[in-house]
């Protein structure tokens, strides 16, 4: 929508230009509303209620995510079954990107091998992709994958910023409503040249609310 130009403002009676001074102001002021929705952080948004959470518990404290069974419904069922399995227990965040996300959930990351660390999967658990409109924000949580469309299975992943690319490329099934200073912690831990924390965060998940 083009804006008004300075020159068609009609300057014949200072009560019709403060009529259309306010107008173009109101438009500009839901402008900013809609960019600022696009670019604001989901840790900045309510809890939704009715909603299935889960808590994630690291050494450096606790991180509560609220899942989005109607963005992603496959996601956040397999999701929740591998937390009540136990799955998570035990795995760590293995990969910190600064600024980009932080990643863990592979049952790799529970044995003494630091090498194949995000190599792991469940082939007979392969969830299909689950793009949406929805995007990727400061505490939105993703499926992690492979080079396939429908190659994630347990891997997740907390973006750490604004990160479009990701947009309709990666299944977004949760957001982070409680500790995203926490996953700013695990965001700045010292890493290898792979990006593997030198004390890779433990992680032990509990589902908190399943659904009403």
């Amino acid at each position: 929508m083009k804006m008004p130009r300075p020159a068609a403002i009609p300057l014949c009676g200072r009560g019709r230009l403060l009529i259309v001074f306010a107008a173009v102001c109101a438009l500009v002021g839901l402008l900013v509303a809609f960019d600022g929705h696009a670019a604001q952080s989901d840790d900045d948004v309510a809890p939704t209620p009715n909603l299935p959470k889960v808590s994630i518990e690291v050494a450096q404290g606790f991180v509560v995510i609220e899942l989005l069974p109607r963005v992603a419904p496959e996601s956040v069922d397999q999701f929740l079954d591998l937390v009540e399995e136990g799955f998570y227990n035990g795995t760590t965040f293995h990969r910190v990107v600064p600024g980009f996300i932080i990643q863990g959930g592979d049952p790799n990351s529970k044995d003494d091998d630091p090498a194949n660390d995000g190599y792991g999967g469940l082939e007979d658990r392969r969830l299909p992709a689950e793009f949406s409109q929805r995007p990727f924000r400061r505490g939105s949580m993703g499926i992690a994958r492979d080079y396939r469309r429908d190659g994630g299975s347990c891997q997740f992943f907390i973006s750490l910023g604004r990160n479009a690319h990701l947009d309709g490329e990666y299944t977004l099934f949760g957001r982070v409503i409680e500790g995203m200073d926490i996953v700013d912690r695990i965001a700045g831990l010292s890493t290898d040249e792979r990006g593997r924390p030198e004390e890779p965060p433990v992680m032990q998940v509990l589902v908190l609310e399943r659904y009403p």
